[in-house]
């Protein structure tokens, strides 16, 4: 669902982290990617998973990537649209980032209530930093060797403002072949164009737990037609909290100035996992095949 930026890795090269959705076990977090092994895979490719679970990282939503093949391609509109919507998470009143440190999670997907600014920031570039490990990798740039990163300030519908990194693989790519027109990224977001939905997927770091970026921007030019296109078919009978372990009802808006909301939810929270058929697991196996919506996610290893 997100394709992050390339990082180096002290045993791997240079390599990238990805989040997924998965029927079985809604978003989760893969690594590692090579950046030309792997450059097939996109945001909204079909992949067949082999993953096992990882003693380097204790989120509960990371695994380690034994095998990955694509299978498909979703290229509907309304597909897409159907499937962001259904994963963007509930989280009441709350902040959904705030829902997500209560809980302890590292995943959520949202529809900004708010885009206020955009900024370029200049990174300081270590000059060995394309030697430090010893790796060639050629056309690959890493984020000790980008000059420059996109920063973006946005709203949730709770009312919190965010300011968040934009780590993305998407963005990476813009500023390594066109570094004079760096500022035009946000152009191509179409963050501020009003015939556009946005969302953001964001993730957190795997060493700051509280910090988090935005993995993938996904943006949709609005439609006049009304359509029921049909759920990509293994999503069909997914449930509950899913693509998350828990969520609240719903989502309240902040009042304006004069107004009072009440809300009065219910959230159910489960150690066990129940894929579309009913199957049970928990997240203590070693191993499995799956089958998600692939993308490579956040740098930073996150």
């Amino acid at each position: 669902m997100g394709k992050g930026a390339p990082n180096r890795s002290k045993t791997k090269g240079i390599v990238q982290c990805a989040i997924v959705l998965s029927p079985d076990f809604g978003f989760i977090r893969i690594w590692p990617l090579h950046p030309e092994t792997h450059q097939k895979i996109k945001i909204w490719s079909v992949v067949s998973l082999e993953l096992e679970k990882t003693s380097n990282d204790s989120r509960d939503e990371s695994y380690r990537l034994v095998s990955v093949h694509e299978t498909g391609q979703i290229s509907d509109r309304n597909e897409k649209e159907k499937i962001l919507n259904r994963c963007c998470l509930k989280s009441g009143s709350s902040d959904p980032q705030d829902f997500q440190n209560e809980n302890k999670k590292s995943i959520y997907l949202v529809r900004p209530e708010q885009i206020y600014e955009n900024s370029i920031v200049r990174n300081d570039v270590d000059p060995f930093a394309d030697t430090e490990y010893g790796v060639e990798d050629g056309w690959v740039e890493d984020q000790n060797k980008r000059k420059v990163r996109a920063v973006i300030k946005w709203k949730s519908m709770q009312g919190k403002i965010h300011t968040m990194g934009v780590v993305s693989q998407e963005a990476a790519e813009w500023f390594r072949k066109k570094p004079e027109y760096a500022g035009r990224i946000f152009e191509n977001y179409c963050l501020m164009d009003p015939l556009y939905d946005k969302w953001f997927l964001c993730g957190n770091q795997k060493d700051h737990r509280t910090a988090w970026v935005l993995v993938h921007i996904f943006r949709l030019k609005k439609t006049q037609k009304i359509v029921t296109p049909n759920f990509w078919p293994m999503f069909d009978g997914v449930g509950g909290d899913w693509p998350y372990l828990k969520q609240g009802a719903g989502n309240v808006k902040t009042a304006d100035s004069g107004q009072m909301e009440f809300l009065f939810t219910s959230t159910t929270s489960s150690t066990i996992l129940t894929d579309c058929l009913g199957n049970m697991a928990t997240m203590s196996f070693q191993s499995y095949a799956n089958t998600a919506i692939g993308g490579c996610t956040t740098n930073e290893k996150t």
